[in-house]
């Protein structure tokens, strides 16, 4: 069973440079492991046996070096922001998440689960990014701004609230009374003459 897997491994070994280097190292210290029981006429079936284990765990732990570019590409489009507009609580995460991230691009050990993980992380914290509110001293537009009482009339033409001046009413009442006694004057001459022709 042991020269079988040993035959097997042989596969994975052609292509070590496709694995992580950790997995890869682990990898090959089992198989040099497993090659040598055999030859060793003394070994027993315990080692033989451990020498299956351990080159079959480490075949199986085995992990593909996982492509970056797209967490890369995220921790640009994350350096590019301007941070100065978003709120300290949902900055801080992303911070921490963008630390992340470059740790996973520069570790050659990391594996694909955590490529992802980091990803999620990232994406996850520019989506929650939330804007600062402006502050400005006039809390309400409009304030303190002086009142117009002018509102559109008949024609569209606004209406004005001008009062007449008590002037202008006195001077009105004082010509109806000048009016009103010159007529009567009139009146009274008018019949004193025609009296004085009748007579005649």
């Amino acid at each position: 069973m042991l020269e079988k897997l040993v035959k097997e491994a042989g596969k994975y070994e052609a292509k070590l440079e496709q694995y992580t280097p950790a997995t890869a190292e682990s990898f090959k210290a089992a198989l040099e492991g497993a090659r040598a029981v055999p030859a060793d006429e003394e070994a027993i079936q315990e080692s033989v046996d451990s020498a299956y284990r351990i080159l079959q765990n480490a075949i199986f732990a085995l992990r593909e070096i996982p492509d970056k570019s797209k967490l890369e590409e995220l921790i640009k489009k994350a350096e590019e922001l301007d941070l100065n507009s978003y709120t300290a609580q949902t900055v801080s995460p992303l911070r921490a998440a963008l630390a992340i991230a470059k740790g996973t691009v520069e570790d050659p050990n990391a594996t694909k689960d955590d490529v992802e993980a980091a990803e999620k992380r990232l994406q996850e914290s520019i989506d929650g990014l939330e804007k600062t509110k402006a502050r400005t001293d006039n809390k309400t537009d409009g304030a303190n701004k002086p009142s117009k009482s002018n509102k559109p009339g008949v024609g569209g033409k606004p209406t004005t609230n001008k009062q007449v001046k008590t002037g202008d009413t006195t001077n009105i009442a004082m010509w109806a009374e000048f009016m009103v006694l010159a007529l009567g004057g009139g009146c009274i001459t008018f019949i004193i003459v025609r009296k004085r022709r009748l007579r005649k």
